[in-house]
């Protein structure tokens, strides 16, 4: 009987049929059954009672604007809940939302970072890219990080304080009928804590076994309630810190050393799942040798002039049947070929085999640095019964670093400012020895140089500083009339992002590295050039080379005061001093005006790109002329109204009603800075972006 009771009491529960004004479809929420075993007692309530436990509290569930009870979406929700973000140690949405297998591949700081999302979490729900997935807070619209250069209205998760995560519902697939088209994959809506009383300080700290990328947390949450009871306000700020990983920091995924040990990192490894360490006490170590890329060495490679570098085919050999390459302090060592890889131009061997472990040291990242502080801070207040305003801000500032890429070549099979580098070995950065080895015992006079430029770029790398403002404004309320409960809101979001991007990759300005490679000792001979002037012209030559050696610190325009014999210059200052400058750094003329500025000379520094790292400081700023910046901005302006409520009893149920307006104004800007729309380095040129969108939905 009482089963009996409990089924006709469900049979009673109301039905309601919910219909989206402005949707291509309606949604029919259906009574739910629970499952219930035979032995479990039940208690039997009167109707009225059943009807206060399924009416409850409504709410809006992501994906409909619609108001409804909880348990009867249409929709498949997903949600997240803070217990998980406490349990799991999550500082970050997105490293939540991607332990789902609902989420493909994101844009996250782990690994190769994009030039313009260096250290952003933009999930990606459904692999359909991150474009497509529409990430909300307290559902509603969130401004974009991303660059007006890539497009789309992706939202950098780290923008969101994860100390005041109330729940997160996602869901997928049903947001473009109520969203767009940047909803097609799903909605990600971050639903924050409203009504916080009390204060609440944490701290987290993360580290690997051997006390690498280390990562630190730090949050504030304090609310209280005012006015009896009728008002609210919540404060939070939250800094977090992860420190960057490169693969070669962790020895054991970079060595080349086939006898290295590697007990203390796989001694605790439990195969079966059974509790017990199946490798205590033994070592794993690498079963073959390294590949390497033959074009060039890590700290560089030299050939006799013009010659490329690829040991396994035997190119690159000097006289003596040597391959030879650079020690990272510039001093010059032979090298073996290895074995070849068919048809590629990767080699196979030991630490003394030719190559670079490019792949390793010059191209892969664990994970980037990230940095970011954020601030929010929420009002509630009701004025009646039935009217309540509401308030937030948030602003976030992100610092992200990409810390390696490949950061351009010098190598034989490339052209142009990307080939090799032939230089004399009259070089002054060369030492007494190795020129004698190239002289002496090879017989040259000249030799080319083969390497990667990581070392003059700051190792390839990128950055990105992200500051984020969003302001809400929410006026809501309910009313009863003709027996129907009806509801209403007027609201308002207001946010903008600023990003400004570095790097210095590609950034060398060709003319300004062509002149500092050139680098010549002021000695007897360099002097006598200057002495001679035109050497067509005896009757223009300089009397001693004391007279030259005053020209040629008269004429650099200052480059040179206070040097004299013995120290180390650009050649083209020689060059300009004996007026035989010529090619790139010609005073630009025409129309009658010369122009006197040599862009490509004037604070030339010399530049060792001998080995790996021995370039000056000065000769480094000098042929990047700075960092790349560019800047990126968005704002979004969205101005919503809803009104909804009870509409028609139908034997079914009540159908529900929503009418809603909408005015959207999206805009955005790229600007790239000056030294990226002239086309001087090895950058490619860019151009700027503007633009904007306005939408109108009813």
């Amino acid at each position: 009987m009482a089963v009996q009771n409990e089924l006709a009491l469900l049979r009673e529960k109301k039905v309601k049929l919910a219909l989206a004004a402005g949707a291509s479809a309606f949604a029919l929420t259906a009574s739910m059954a629970y499952a219930q075993t035979a032995d479990e007692p039940v208690e039997i309530i009167s109707e009225e009672e059943g009807d206060d436990l399924y009416e409850g509290d409504t709410i809006t569930v992501t994906g409909s604007r619609i108001r409804r009870s909880e348990v009867t979406s249409t929709n498949p929700v997903f949600t997240l809940d803070s217990q998980s973000f406490e349990d799991r140690g999550f500082t970050n949405i997105a490293d939540a939302l991607n332990q789902s297998p609902l989420f493909g591949t994101p844009v996250d700081p782990v690994g190769d970072q994009g030039s313009f999302t260096a250290g952003q979490n933009q999930v990606n729900l459904f692999d359909l890219g991150v474009q497509r997935t529409l990430t909300l807070v307290n559902g509603r619209r969130l401004v974009s990080s991303a660059s007006a250069t890539i497009g789309g209205g992706q939202v950098d998760l780290n923008t969101i304080p994860a100390a005041l995560i109330d729940r997160i519902e996602t869901v997928p697939l049903t947001g473009a009928a109520v969203y767009g088209a940047d909803a097609i994959a799903g909605t990600v809506n971050v639903i924050l804590k409203d009504d916080y009383n009390g204060f609440e300080v944490t701290g987290q700290f993360g580290s690997n076994e051997t006390g690498q990328a280390d990562s630190y947390r730090l949050a504030t949450v304090a609310g209280t309630d005012f006015a009896d009871g009728r008002g609210n306000i919540t404060f939070a700020m939250e800094y977090n810190k992860d420190e960057g990983l490169l693969l070669c920091d962790i020895e054991e995924l970079c060595t080349e050393d086939l006898s290295f040990d590697n007990t203390i990192s796989n001694a605790n490894i439990d195969l079966d799942g059974d509790g017990v360490f199946d490798l205590e006490g033994q070592s794993l170590r690498l079963a073959f040798e390294d590949l390497h890329l033959g074009l060039f060495d890590d700290s560089g490679s030299l050939t006799p002039p013009g010659g490329a570098f690829l040991p396994p085919f035997g190119l690159g050999r000097f006289p003596d049947g040597n391959f030879y390459r650079f020690n990272p302090d510039g001093s010059i060592v032979a090298c073996e070929a290895g074995s070849t890889q068919t048809r590629t131009i990767l080699t196979r061997g030991g630490p003394e085999t030719c190559g670079a472990d490019f792949f390793d040291r010059f191209d892969s990242q664990i994970r980037s640095p990230v940095e970011r502080f954020n601030a929010f801070s929420s009002l509630k207040f009701d004025i009646n019964d039935n009217i309540t305003v509401r308030q937030d801000f948030l602003y976030a500032n992100t610092n992200g670093e990409e810390l390696v890429e490949q950061g351009g070549f010098q190598t034989g099979f490339f052209g142009g400012t990307s080939a090799e580098i032939t230089l004399p070995t009259s070089n002054p950065f060369l030492s007494a020895a190795d020129r004698a080895l190239l002289e002496d015992q090879n017989g040259l006079t000249e030799f080319s140089i083969h390497r990667v430029n990581n070392d003059l770029v700051g190792s390839g790398g990128s950055s990105n500083e992200t500051h984020v403002w969003r302001i809400t404004n929410v006026v809501e309320g309910q009313f009863e009339a003709a027996d129907r409960q009806f509801f209403w809101d007027v609201s308002n979001v207001f946010g903008r992002s600023d990003i400004v991007q570095s790097n210095f990759a590609g950034g060398i300005i060709d003319g300004r590295f062509l002149n500092a490679v050139d680098a010549r000792e002021i000695n007897d001979d360099l002097l006598e050039q200057v002495r001679l002037q035109d050497p067509t012209d005896p009757g223009d030559d300089l009397a001693t080379l004391d007279d030259a050696l005053d020209l040629l610190i008269d004429s650099s325009g200052g480059n040179l005061a206070g040097l004299g014999r013995g120290d180390i210059i650009c050649g083209a200052f020689a060059d300009l001093a004996a007026g035989t400058l010529e090619g790139f750094n010609s005073r630009p003329a025409g129309s009658g005006l010369v122009d006197e500025d040599l862009p490509f000379l004037d604070g030339c520094q010399p530049l060792n790109i001998l080995g790996f790292g021995n370039a000056s400081d000065a000769a480094i700023d000098f042929i990047l002329g700075g960092p790349r910046f560019t800047k990126s901005e968005n704002e979004q302006s969205v101005w919503q109204a809803n009104f909804g409520g009870d509409l028609v009893q139908l034997p079914a149920g009540m159908a529900l009603f929503n009418v809603g307006i909408e005015s959207r104004r999206e805009f955005s800007r790229f600007a790239p800075g000056a030294s990226l729309r002239v086309p001087i380095s090895r950058s490619s040129v860019s151009q700027g972006v503007v633009g904007e969108s306005i939408t109108r939905e009813v």
